[in-house]
Formats: C-alpha cells, sequence, structure tokens
C-alpha cells in the first residue's frame, strides 16, 4: 500500500483539511506511476480488475483450505505488508511521532484512495481516532468477507512500526454486510465502553480476535477532524498499487502453501469468470461486430488500459497474435500472468466460444517478449502438446 499526503509536522491546521499543502510521494510510488501511467477513463477499470484478480486468487485459497487456513497462510505476509506500510509513513514524515495521529494516518490515508473518497474524515475523540468509509473495491468485485482479514493484519504491522502500545479495532466491514467500514485507534490499555449491548461477532476473525461490541462504544468528544484530499491521478494510483500488492501477497501466500500448480488450477476458473463477465458486457454492447474482431478489438484494449506495449495485434482469417515488449507485470510470478491469461481466455469465451487464448511466451517466465495466441480451440488441440513451454 502506498503511503500519500502532506508533510503533517506538528499536525498544522488539521481542522480546516490539509489538501493545500504540498503533497510528498515515495519514490517506490513515481516509479508505479511511471510503469502503469495514468488515465482517468481507465484506471479505475484497471484498479477493479486486479483487484478481482487478487480477490480470486484468495478464493481459491479459501476454497482450498478454509478460513482459518487461509488467514494463517496470509497473516504474515500482511503484516509484513503493514510494517513496509508504516516504514514508508515514518520516511515520509506523515507520521512524524507516535501519537494517535501518526499511527492512524498510514491506513487512513489508504482507504481515503480505495473508497474514492467516500469516507468520513478522521475524528479525534478522547485519544481515540475513528475512521468510516462507505466504498471499497473488495466490496465492488465481490470478495468473501475473511479477505477483510488484511485490515487487521496490515494495522499490526503498522503499530508494531510507529507505536506498539497502540491498536486498531475494526468494528465493521462492508464485505460482512454492515453498512460501512469503520475502526477505531487507541492505546491497548484502554478499554472500549459499552452500555451492555449483546457483543457482535465477526465469526471470519474469531480466531484471532476478541468480539466488540459495535453499536454502543463511548467513544468520548469529539477534539479534532482531520480531512484528507489528494489530486485524483494520486488517489486513482494508490488504489491501484494496494490492488497490485494484495495480488502479488495472495499468489505468494497460496505458492508457498499449496502449491504452484494448485494455485494455477484453482485460479483458472475463477479468472475465466471475471473474463466472461466482461465479454458478456463487451459482446452485447459490440451492435453487431464480427466475433473476431470484437476479440481483437477488446483485447487490444485491455493490453492498452494495462500499459503492455507492443506491436497491434496481427491477424489472420481465424487467428489473432500479438508479441508484447513491456509490461508492468512483466516481473510479476508468472502464477499471476496466467491468472491473466485465464481472464483473457474468459473474454473470449463469451464473444465466441470457439476461440481460445493462450501465451506462448511469458516475460514472468524469463523469455524476452510476451506471445499471446488466439486461435479456434479446434486448431489448438491439433497442435502437439508438447510445444507447452510453461511445464504446467
Amino acid at each position: 500500500m502506498p503511503i500519500l499526503g502532506d508533510d503533517m509536522t506538528d499536525y498544522p491546521d488539521a481542522e480546516t483539511g490539509m489538501g493545500d499543502q504540498n503533497h510528498r510521494t515515495a519514490n517506490a510510488f513515481e516509479i508505479f506511476f511511471n510503469m502503469w501511467g495514468y488515465d482517468p477513463e481507465t484506471t479505475r477499470f484497471r484498479s477493479l480488475l486486479i483487484f478481482e484478480c487478487a480477490s480470486n486468487v484468495f478464493k481459491g485459497l479459501l476454497t482450498e483450505i478454509g478460513p482459518a487456513g487461509t488467514l494463517t497462510a496470509i497473516k504474515p505476509y500482511g503484516n509484513i505488508y503493514g510494517r513496509n506500510i508504516g516504514g514508508i509513513a515514518k520516511e515520509m514524515r506523515m507520521s512524524p511521532g507516535n501519537d494517535v495521529i501518526s499511527v492512524a494516518m498510514p491506513y487512513y490515508s489508504g482507504v481515503y484512495a480505495t473508497s474514492e473518497g467516500n469516507i468520513k474524515p478522521m475524528e479525534i475523540r478522547n485519544g481515540k481516532a475513528v475512521v468510516e468509509l462507505y466504498a471499497c473495491p473488495t466490496k465492488e468485485v465481490g470478495s468473501p468477507p475473511e479477505l477483510c482479514a488484511m485490515s487487521h493484519f496490515n494495522s499490526e504491522g503498522i503499530c508494531q512500526v510507529i507505536n506498539p502500545e497502540y491498536e486498531y479495532v475494526f468494528t465493521h466491514h462492508l464485505n460482512s454486510g454492515d453498512d460501512c467500514c469503520r475502526f477505531i485507534v487507541k492505546k491497548k490499555s484502554e478499554k472500549l465502553i459499552s452500555k451492555g449491548a449483546e457483543p457482535k461477532t465477526l465469526p471470519f476473525l474469531s480466531m484471532f480476535r476478541k468480539p466488540v461490541d459495535v453499536e454502543t462504544e463511548q467513544l468520548g468528544n469529539l477534539e479534532m477532524t482531520i480531512p484528507y484530499n489528494v489530486p485524483p491521478h494520486l488517489n486513482h494510483t494508490t488504489s491501484l498499487l494496494i490492488g497490485v500488492n494484495y495480488f502479488n501477497l495472495f499468489t505468494v501466500a497460496s505458492i508457498a502453501t499449496i502449491g504452484s500448480q494448485r494455485t494455477i488450477e484453482l485460479g483458472e476458473p475463477l479468472a475465466k469468470g471475471t473474463g466472461i463477465k466482461l465479454g458478456t458486457k463487451w459482446k452485447e454492447e459490440s451492435k453487431g461486430t464480427q466475433d473476431l474482431d470484437l476479440i481483437r478489438e477488446k483485447l487490444n484494449n485491455l493490453d492498452n488500459i494495462l500499459n503492455r506495449k507492443g506491436e497491434p495485434p496481427s491477424c489472420s482469417v481465424s487467428t489473432i497474435e500479438r508479441e508484447i515488449v513491456d509490461c508492468p507485470l512483466k516481473g510479476a510470478l508468472p502464477e499471476q500472468c496466467k491468472h491473466l491469461e485465464g481472464v483473457f481466455n474468459g473474454i473470449c469465451e463469451a464473444i465466441d466460444p470457439d476461440y481460445e487464448f493462450k501465451y506462448d511466451r511469458m516475460m514472468s517466465k524469463g523469455d524476452h517478449s510476451c506471445h499471446w495466441v488466439v486461435k479456434k480451440k479446434i486448431a489448438r488441440q491439433q497442435e502437439s502438446e508438447s510445444d507447452d513451454s510453461f511445464g504446467y
């Protein structure tokens, strides 16, 4: 997760907002921005696509080993990620101290981006920070509620780096059916005071945290509000970077837990389902475009959205192919590229089920370029299976 925002030394003008101050970004974010570029019409789509791929990998692991096994598998990666977030926040002086604002700011800035600003300004109440947000890409792409455990693991890492005397208490999750996501940052020694209502347990986290009374906490008087504003291009690219990190972390955790082959096998039908949704929508909107032409158009558009560089697709009577010479994911795991292969294949399936998409070269496997081919399934079946260079 990137850390974006203002130099908050001594928290100047917290009541009136910080949008007029100069924004500072880490070098890693600048590199990421240059890799992916920014187009306001496609950045949101790109972010949601990557979040859905991440969610697919998580779902596959959940199906294979269940909630407890999945959360145990991802917890160390989520914690490391949180520590990285905290370290960047300190380096950028977004978190210049070790008080509640410094502890809360790293995650507040991240969820501001992923919620697209659909968030209440952070409140400081009796030494506690309270944040509520009303939109999340994981909700939009249909992620399971267990995925929200990453918020808990990330926040633990943030606290370990900035001030281990603090903790995040998550009381609401959109993916659990609540009307918002809500977290409270407080000292571990402080208790949330309730009036006796029945506590609401988040079952998927019962192995990691105690039930919290989410309706009746007495948080005290409002002391300060801290609005947060960033330019749209930083906001959208921040959300994309979070999605890419989740895609990375879940894939690494899955490979470490169930192996590469099983990760690919479980992810393939889910990735294909993502592609079928896109292809079905695009075919309905195509107004009679020939199927092979539509496949070529949409795959080329998707390559451009993903900022993949190469010559335009070449077409024959029944084949489309393209060479990619540069791609933001060229240093990704091969399993991630195989997942995207499934998405592209699903697009073909929805537009014309006689055709399928396949890579025969991938930079993530060490090839000098990526090369994909769309051809009829019958023609593919007639080819020698010994040509499969991936060994999957």
